[in-house]
């Protein structure tokens, strides 16, 4: 079974970062779209790649994001932008 994730906008939302958080069972992804997604990282077929998004942020930048991180230990997702 392949997981699916919720894409990010389809015109401007090229993926800048995707991270994983093992101990959290996430998978983090940033894009042009300056919107930042937590997926639950569930291999289930009775949930639609919306529901697995545990978090939405958008309008985290006013420009493009173009890199990422993220720290389990410290709770953070760190992003940089053309901005």
């Amino acid at each position: 079974m392949t997981l699916e994730l919720e894409e990010h906008n389809a015109a401007d939302g090229e993926i800048s970062f995707i991270g994983y958080g093992g101990e959290d069972h996430t998978i983090i992804t940033c894009g042009w779209d300056r919107v930042i997604k937590v997926h639950m990282d569930e291999q289930t077929s009775d949930k639609t790649a919306k529901q697995l998004v545990k978090r939405g942020k958008p309008d985290c930048h006013k420009k493009d994001i173009i890199c990422g991180a993220y720290a389990h230990y410290l709770g953070l997702i760190a992003t940089g932008s053309q901005d």
